[in-house]
């Protein structure tokens, strides 16, 4: 009876879907891939490809965006005995919060160019979140298995920003202070649309990151610039379902400086989504983004993977959320996560608007 019923459930589904988005080769529902860069410590400083779309936009359209990122984070280190005072030592690797505030602009040119600039101000505080994680993970029982990142160790140490990150690669990620805020780093960057058709698109992406933002205690951005190269692809092999895979590299300029510190280790960029997207106004889609460490951290006793290099792990990131499109405007939200190791935020949030102008040149 149940089969019958999720059966007549999901043919209803496929009948109204199909009604809404009429034919594919006369209506394109894709709206993604989510548009965010990643605000994890580790790749706050080096520029990250944000999820560009290869689909090329009519010459002359002007798109702005306004994006918020919330992310938290918190992780301990060893736990040692105490002898004298009769109780565990906890060793705090890293407490604080971000909340990241995007502008960003692009313009369409011919033969399928576009160009584009993005800036932010990023804000680091102690959080507020540390207190609804906990008591989430307490009520799952995380607590009790260590699985909380230490936070039932810190009740009192909610309000203070703290990052340490010892590394054999010389950067400096190091902050004990309260609250700080100041501008980030500037992104410039060029996409060009090399083939594209109704079920496929292709393109390449060159990046140029600006140092506006310090890194001297501050770890807003590194003191140098970044470049970066990425292959896009597009992939809509049906009316319900796109896929998106992208692929880049991005060299910070320190790295070139063999034997000088900081050298951080070029990151690999990597992309892989799913989008349903049965009708105009809305998609659900999933990503993972995957990089590799720009550090070489040091190696401590897993409790489950024994001797691991701490803080040199690939990212693994999950992306999970929706996007909304009303003519010219876009919506999006997604949540992130880093459930396979320390090289992403306990969790993150982002939110998103864009609006898509006509500019008449003739």
């Amino acid at each position: 009876m149940l089969k019958k019923l999720l059966r007549i459930v999901f043919i209803n589904f496929i009948i109204l879907t199909s009604v809404y988005s009429m034919d594919f080769h006369r209506k394109d529902n894709a709206k993604g891939p989510f548009y965010g860069r990643n605000y994890h410590i580790l790749f706050l400083p080096y520029y990250n490809f944000p999820g560009f779309s290869s689909r090329s936009k009519k010459p002359f359209e002007l798109q702005y965006h306004l994006a918020t990122y919330l992310a938290n984070d918190f992780i301990t280190d060893q736990i040692e005995w105490d002898y004298t005072q009769n109780k565990n030592i906890v060793y705090l690797d890293l407490d604080y919060e971000f909340l990241v505030n995007e502008i960003g602009i692009s313009f369409s040119l011919p033969h399928k160019i576009e160009v584009g600039l993005d800036l932010r101000l990023v804000l680091l505080y102690g959080g507020f979140l540390d207190i609804l994680i906990d008591g989430f993970h307490k009520g799952l029982g995380f607590t009790a298995v260590g699985l909380d990142g230490g936070r039932e160790h810190y009740e009192d140490h909610r309000n203070e920003v703290y990052i340490n990150i010892p590394n054999q690669n010389g950067v400096n990620y190091f902050v004990d202070q309260d609250v700080n805020f100041d501008f980030g780093d500037i992104d410039l960057w060029i996409k060009y649309t090399f083939f594209e058709k109704k079920w496929i698109a292709l393109a390449a992406v060159f990046a140029l990151k600006i140092p506006t933002g310090g890194f001297e205690n501050q770890i807003r951005g590194s003191v140098s610039p970044d470049f970066g190269l990425q292959i896009l692809g597009d992939f809509t092999p049906f009316w319900l379902m796109s896929f998106y895979l992208q692929a880049g590299l991005v060299l910070p300029f320190d790295t070139l400086r063999f034997q000088t510190d900081p050298n951080p280790f070029p990151m690999v960029n990597g992309l892989v989504g799913i989008e349903l997207h049965p009708v105009k106004l809305f998609s659900l889609l999933g990503q993972l983004h995957i990089k590799n460490s720009p550090i070489k951290g040091e190696v401590f006793d897993h409790w489950n993977y024994g001797l691991v290099d701490r803080f040199g792990w690939p990212q693994v990131n999950i992306l999970v959320g929706v996007k909304f499109q009303y003519k010219n405007f876009v919506w999006q939200f997604y949540f992130e996560e880093n459930p396979l190791a320390y090289a992403g935020a306990d969790i993150a949030f982002n939110f998103f608007f864009s609006h898509k102008l006509k500019i008449n040149i003739y």
